[in-house]
């Protein structure tokens, strides 16, 4: 899940949270497991270490109390997201039945070349008959099938509406009109307006910022990413312009660095 959920949908499983309370816990961890979160800080110190930063120094004890006390809000936000769990599961597996039958199309980037460090990422449509449950990652939208790995799996939103019914609460008659990203409702009703993590918004190409996070998170949990941190933001840089031909400010890579350390 790459949102947390509103207040309405918090309302339709039968729910009273403190909302204001959880969007702020949200905007600390997001959607990330205390395990997920754990393991990540382990790989980055172990990469730390391999590089002669004593694992027993003071940074290292105070980012482990950092790392507990994030985790203890995660055990605390997927506890209270559990209601939705069964909802998520039918949804996820209906969703799967359908990549893997044909019936939704799915695409993704595509390394041919794995060993080629040159090798550029290539757009491909995803075949039916390589989805698996084992194969596929939610959290970093991959897909392993035999020899291939697609990474940044998508399907086009409106493909995917149409395997759910409308939602069950009541719809709000409304017209509007679209500046850029954002919406204007008129209507007579009062509307509800999308409530956002807190936190400036994103800087860079949208797209390309996703699979950049998506690849160099990758990299991380496998432990092949520099030990430092100026190594760490030039990669990022070098990867935006040979696959997207972006040129990514200093600053803006260490965004896209820091949202996945």
């Amino acid at each position: 899940m790459g949102f947390p959920f509103s207040e309405s949908e918090f309302s339709i499983v039968g729910q009273t949270v403190d909302y204001d309370e959880y969007i702020k816990l949200w905007g600390i961890v997001g959607s990330e497991t205390s395990e997920e979160i754990i393991d990540r800080h382990e790989r980055v110190w172990a990469s730390l270490e391999a590089h002669g930063v004593d694992k027993l120094s003071a940074d290292r004890q105070a980012d482990k109390e950092e790392v507990l006390r994030e985790a203890q809000i995660a055990d605390k936000l997927r506890y209270i997201e559990m209601s939705f769990q069964p909802l998520i599961d039918r949804a996820t597996a209906k969703a799967f039945g359908a990549l893997s039958e044909g019936t939704l199309k799915s695409e993704a980037w595509l390394l041919t070349d794995i060993d080629d460090p040159e090798a550029e990422p290539q757009t491909v449509e995803v075949p039916a008959s390589s989805w698996t449950l084992k194969g596929f990652s939610l959290t970093d939208s991959s897909l392993i099938c035999r020899s291939d790995k697609y990474h940044a799996v998508r399907v086009n939103l409106n493909d995917a509406f149409t395997l759910f019914d409308r939602p069950g609460t009541s719809a709000i008659p409304a017209n509007g009109q679209v500046f850029g990203d954002t919406m204007l409702i008129e209507t007579d009703h009062p509307v509800m307006q999308h409530r956002r993590p807190v936190g400036r918004p994103p800087k860079g190409n949208a797209s390309a910022r996703d699979v950049i996070k998506n690849v160099f998170h990758g990299r991380l949990r496998r432990g092949e990413l520099p030990g430092k941190k100026e190594a760490q933001i030039q990669e990022v840089i070098e990867f935006a312009r040979e696959a997207f031909g972006e040129e990514l400010s200093r600053t803006t890579a260490q965004s896209y660095l820091k949202s996945i350390l």
